[in-house]
């Protein structure tokens, strides 16, 4: 147990809010009656409150409640607890009243502690609170606000519960007053944070907000309007993994593969609105019209950029956004301005991003602001937008189509919607829907062929696994936490770190040279647009040596024994990524191996250098091929349902492969590949399009993941700001709503 001061006359009390804590028997009572609160969780709370306003390290809470357990038991069994203790106080971990988390430190009890006599007074129960009432206004309609959301709500920085009325227009004395609260998804519902699609939206009008979750491994769409108690699953929506309300919010418009679909909030048939050749985001407009991204195959098969296509109420697709010459782009719309013109979000490449807008007359461009992602126009004469996990606004001019001002941070924190933007969503009224950002530590997990799971024992970090040598002694990773970021060497019988390479950029890979004396890995070092190819011997102190310097980006994936060649992806304008191989040799021009209209990635050899496996979406849906290499002959599909990341073992004969949070394997006989076997499911990182994450051991019997840590509240809230438009015209000056 956790001791009482020296020389206490009597066992220690502490009291915070309406809470007691009794330190020598730990015990935890509200109101003088005690709650069940099992031993482990009691001293994680016992021992936040003795250093109550300061920080606990993870370090502290393992050396002091778990010093002989190795690091992923000591992170399963402190999020356990830390469930525990936020459950039996009511409390939360994105916006918490008592226990704070400090990213990448550890934890912080923040409310007020007193001390307090064992006899001391019982606590009398707080009254109820009084409800916001707005004063009668003619011809307004007010809805109540469920008590579901009530209990949840808290002014900031008064801890005052209130209940709110939420209609179409917000009352006139509360306009500025921002409000905020968090839903919490239900238990075994989880957001898929991390994939391309939009995860969350309110609707236009502000009356529905809906979420894409997981459930085990199936994804659904769920909405309600704000009067009602309960989220209801929209039955069409299985399986989407994009989707957006309507205006009014009576409909979905939801993705599933390559095909867009429309159905209605009360769970109707679905019905088509567009096939396309990539799924790349949709905004449905006030107007009824639906813009669509593509890539450009539907009108030209050997180009790669985006373009979007404007479907009206008769389906006809306009194309909104014609090819500019020399312009390798990805264009994604967010909104239609009040003058016409179509805002858009532009990726040219990892820090090349903007907003534009294009005017609905002759299709001009206007390039609004740079280093910005995933804009929206305010009322107030605002242009938020997401970067680098916050959103910001800035002053904009609607009749001059112009920034006015820089860019002032509101929200931190955000989660990233790909390269569209953040996870956010803004209705007219003023309401802002977010995502919360994961903390993106990872843990380094063994599993076997059965699931079977045994952590690496090293410290969490934004971990992305590169590869294992082929003896399985040493490990390459990728970091991107400063200042720690870069590709690491990690020798797991020795337990210690290289860094290969440093820097920040936002993907890599990385592969051995047969002899192991040298890594293949892809960097941004020399100030490159997207990532470049680079060799780096291990006995060398040096540069890395760049290899085929390409503009668009060469992710290494296999290094072969058989002919010396380096093994790359790259994208480029015509084929989207195809598979190349390159020598080892400064200026080398690469050879193209696959150049399907698809993306071919994780290109990989069978260890007697015959068959080349990799992945593509060429079909409308990843897929796992094969054929022997040099030869003409069309490409084998291994997988069935879908599939990515394919890896050979290192024994030959069996190649494995990912979907959504399972590792599948298909044996080889002879020229002949079985059918595919499932080995495990289990909730695993990756993969990204550039590299497996995931890792063979020598004998192909296990397997080494990258593992979220996951706070228990992480991926399972929604936040939600009312009347955050009257907050931003607050802190951003200088707007202007004109449109003429």
């Amino acid at each position: 147990m956790l001791p009482a001061p020296d020389g206490a006359p009597e066992p220690r009390v502490v009291r915070f809010g309406v809470y007691e804590f009794r330190f020598d028997t730990l015990t935890l009572s509200k109101y003088g009656l005690k709650i069940k609160l099992q031993e482990q969780p009691s001293r994680v709370l016992g021992l936040l409150l003795q250093n109550a306003g300061q920080i606990v390290t993870r370090e502290s809470l393992k050396q002091e409640l778990w010093p002989d357990s190795s690091f992923g038991e000591f992170d399963s069994g402190l999020n356990t607890a830390l469930s525990k203790v936020r459950s039996a106080l009511s409390d939360s971990g994105l916006r918490p009243t008592f226990i704070e988390r400090v990213p990448r430190q550890g934890y912080r009890f923040i409310a007020p502690v007193l001390e307090a006599s064992p006899a001391g007074p019982r606590l009398e129960p707080l009254p109820e609170p009084v409800p916001f009432r707005e004063p009668a206004a003619p011809n307004r309609r007010l809805r109540p606000m469920p008590a579901g959301i009530i209990a949840g709500v808290f002014l900031l920085g008064t801890g005052v519960a209130v209940g709110l009325w939420v209609g179409s227009r917000q009352p006139a004395e509360a306009a500025n007053h921002p409000v905020r609260f968090s839903i919490r998804l239900p238990a075994g519902q989880t957001l898929p944070l991390g994939t391309q699609g939009n995860l969350v939206s309110i609707s236009t009008d502000g009356t529905t907000i809906g979420y894409l979750a997981m459930s085990g491994s199936t994804a659904q769409v769920f909405v309600k309007r704000f009067e009602e108690e309960e989220f209801r699953p929209v039955a069409a929506t299985v399986g989407a993994v994009d989707f957006q309300l309507s205006p009014n919010g009576r409909e979905v418009l939801f993705a599933t593969e390559n095909r867009w679909m429309r159905t209605t909030v009360t769970g109707g048939t679905a019905s088509p609105v567009a096939t396309v050749y990539a799924q790349q985001g949709a905004l449905w407009a006030a107007d009824g019209s639906i813009y669509v991204q593509d890539t450009e195959p539907r009108l030209n098969p050997l180009s790669k950029e985006t373009v979007v296509y404007r479907i009206g109420s008769n389906a006809r697709a306009d194309v909104m956004t014609p090819r500019v010459p020399s312009v390798t782009e990805w264009l994604y719309a967010r909104q239609v301005l009040p003058n016409g013109s179509l805002l858009l979000s532009q990726n040219a490449g990892p820090r090349d991003r903007s907003l534009l807008a294009i005017s609905p007359r002759g299709g001009g461009r206007t390039l609004l602001l740079h280093s910005a992602m995933g804009g929206f126009w305010l009322p107030s004469g605002h242009l938020v937008y997401w970067w680098d996990g916050s959103l910001l606004a800035a002053p904009f001019s609607l009749s001059e189509m112009r920034v006015l001002g820089p860019g002032v941070p509101l929200v931190a924190g955000v989660a990233q919607q790909s390269w569209r933007g953040g996870q956010a969503s803004v209705s007219s009224n003023g309401t802002l829907v977010y995502a919360p950002a994961p903390v993106g530590d990872r843990n380094l997990v063994w599993f076997d062929r059965d699931g079977n799971q045994a952590p690496l024992d090293v410290p969490p970090a934004p971990y992305t696994v590169l590869g294992l040598s082929r003896n399985g002694k040493r490990l390459l990773v990728h970091r991107t936490d400063a200042p720690h970021a870069g590709v690491w060497l990690y020798d797991l019988a020795e337990r210690t770190w290289r860094r290969l390479a440093a820097g920040v950029w936002s993907s890599s890979s990385a592969v051995w040279s047969p002899d192991e004396q040298s890594v293949a890995f892809t960097a941004s070092l020399q100030g490159e647009g997207f990532e470049n190819l680079y060799v780096r011997p291990l006995n060398s102190t040096g540069t890395p040596e760049r290899i085929a310097p390409s503009p668009y980006g060469q992710f290494a994936t296999f290094w072969s024994e058989r002919d010396g060649l380096i093994y790359t992806e790259s994208d480029k304008p015509g084929t989207h990524i195809d598979v190349r191989r390159i020598r080892n040799v400064a200026g080398a021009a690469p050879e193209d191996l696959v150049t399907s209209t698809g993306d071919d990635s994780h290109a990989s050899v069978s260890p007697d250098g015959r068959w080349l496996t990799w992945a593509s979406n060429g079909s409308g849906r990843p897929e796992v091929y094969a054929r022997l290499l040099g030869s003409p002959a069309p490409p084998i599909r291994l997988s069935r349902n879908g599939g990515s990341a394919p890896l050979w073992s290192p024994k030959g004969a069996e190649v494995f492969y990912r979907t959504r949070n399972a590792l599948w394997s298909v044996r080889v006989a002879g020229d002949r590949f079985l059918e595919p076997q499932k080995l495990f499911e289990a909730e695993l990182a990756g993969p990204r399009v550039w590299n497996h994450e995931y890792a063979v051991n020598a004998d192909g019997t296990r397997f080494l993941f990258a593992k979220e840590v996951r706070d228990p509240d992480d991926y399972r809230r929604i936040q939600v700001v009312l009347n955050w438009t009257g907050e931003v015209a607050r802190l951003v000056s200088g707007g202007s709503s004109r449109t003429r």
